[in-house]
């Protein structure tokens, strides 16, 4: 069940963007999530109806493929072996039948999906969309024995779709696009806002388990629409376009370099946390970094 699935690559001025859409098990969501250069979205408990989950997790719990033999500090350096590592297992995939039963129970009594699926997160995979300039440090640090073993697991696979794809060679104005495929490219070229805000609404989706859910445009133009009204700007993060000079001037972090022809000058760091060129979609609204209620 672990996968890692090249959704969009592209390069500009030799800085490289990446999209991926990644399924891990849930309960490593936390460490992902220390990654700050990173854009994501990812799977709700909130969104994603019990029946759905209960299904998945009764079908295909997560299980880990081994066990650590307890001990001090936080690696395990050998696993349990014979009767106790089948043990383990047994009450692994037990006690997440229990939860399960649980979690039903908790539903046939109405209890809101956001409360009675965290029941059954510890056996639930999961997926995640996410962006960035930035790869290097996460796929060191990540795959590094000194990680979770699951997290070396999840990160391998990420970091070989990383090394296997080749990235698109983009101009200025040019947008990085995810789920957006070369057809749809070629039938609205003359529609940019639209392919980027069909962008936004499958990435969303991605909260539903629902990011392949067939849309028509004027569908997605009013859920993107609803979204910005909302300020729910975690989906505009993984669309960006190659900006102009312009652009990265009003945009970009700045700082001063050695140049060893120009002498010292200015060199763009990063717009969001994209690095320039990539003008991220969200940094086009003005205020999406405080909201307001209305």
């Amino acid at each position: 069940m672990y996968t890692a699935k090249i959704l969009a690559d592209s390069i500009a001025n030799g800085v490289r963007l990446v999209t991926m859409e990644v399924t891990f098990p849930r309960f490593i969501l936390a460490e992902f999530n220390t990654h700050r250069v990173f854009s994501r979205n990812s799977a709700s408990s909130r969104a994603i109806p019990v029946h759905k989950r209960i299904a998945q997790v009764w079908s295909n719990p997560f299980v880990p493929e081994s066990f650590g033999l307890n001990k001090s500090g936080m690696q395990a350096s050998a696993n349990l072996g014979g009767w106790r590592a089948s043990l383990a297992r047994w009450l692994w995939v037990m006690a997440s039948r229990f939860c399960v039963l649980i979690a039903w129970a908790m539903s046939k009594i109405d209890v809101h999906k956001q409360l009675a699926n965290r029941v059954i997160e510890l056996w639930a995979w999961h997926t995640v969309v996410v962006t960035a300039t930035e790869w290097e440090n996460f796929f060191n640090l990540r795959t590094h024995k000194a990680a979770q073993p699951e997290m070396q697991i999840t990160a391998r696979r990420m970091r070989e779709a990383f090394d296997a794809s080749t990235p698109r060679e983009l101009q200025s104005g040019e947008w990085h696009l995810p789920y957006v495929d070369e057809e749809e490219k070629e039938i609205l070229r003359d529609k940019t806002d639209d392919l980027v805000k069909i962008s936004v609404v499958r990435c969303a989706a991605v909260s539903f388990e629902r990011q392949y859910a067939a849309r028509t445009i004027n569908q997605c133009i009013t859920r993107h629409d609803e979204m910005r009204s909302l300020a729910h700007w975690s989906p505009f993060e993984h669309q960006a376009k190659v900006a102009t000079h312009e652009e990265q001037k009003d945009h970009a972090s700045w700082s001063v370099c050695d140049h060893p022809e120009a002498g010292e000058q200015l060199t763009a760091g990063f717009m969001g946390n994209l690095r320039a060129p990539w003008l991220q979609y969200r940094k086009t609204f003005q205020g999406e970094e405080v909201w307001t209620a209305e």
